[in-house]
């Protein structure tokens, strides 16, 4: 027997930012949602149910294993090291973390420009986390292993002397 179909179209632009990925437990049983505000996904009850194939009752309260759920392209920079072992220095920035201010969410695309000046990581967000998006500048012991949280500075369209118009502010970083 011989199934042919063609293939899927990818996702792309922000028809889809409402989409999450959940995984319950430690890669356990993964499922899909959709996210009703930016840090609420919803999702099948089987998704948390103990044994899904015996029934689909779920306790109220927080899930028993571990549960991450993913914002559909949240974005995120992974930094290493080409000195020493590998994997021993990499560094995963994502928002809320390295200084960069607020939480992962739906298509933010963080990462989507990336800038080096030697001193600081010019990072992109075009679509968060103003309607305008934003550029964050990330000192350089930000973004490396062992790393701190010295003060990022956010540029973001209508603040600092920048004009408050415009689209996809951070797409590009030169």
């Amino acid at each position: 027997m011989a199934l042919c179909a063609t293939p899927a179209a990818a996702v792309a632009g922000t028809t889809y930012a409402h989409t999450a990925q959940i995984v319950v437990g430690d890669h356990d049983r993964g499922c899909s949602g959709v996210l009703v505000e930016p840090e609420w996904p919803l999702t099948a009850a089987s998704c948390f149910a103990d044994n899904p194939a015996a029934s689909l009752s779920v306790s109220a309260g927080k899930p028993r294993p571990k549960t991450t759920a993913t914002a559909a392209k949240a974005g995120a920079i992974t930094t290493f090291s080409l000195i020493g072992s590998p994997g021993a220095n990499d560094r995963w920035i994502e928002v809320g973390s390295s200084g960069i201010p607020g939480r992962p969410a739906a298509d933010q695309q963080l990462g989507a420009s990336l800038h080096f000046t030697g001193t600081r990581l010019y990072v992109g967000m075009p679509y968060g986390p103003s309607a305008y998006g934003a550029l964050d500048a990330l000192p350089l012991p930000n973004v490396t292993a062992g790393a701190t949280n010295a003060a990022v500075t956010t540029y973001q369209p209508g603040q600092g002397g920048l004009p408050a118009a415009g689209a996809r502010f951070g797409y590009a970083a030169r």
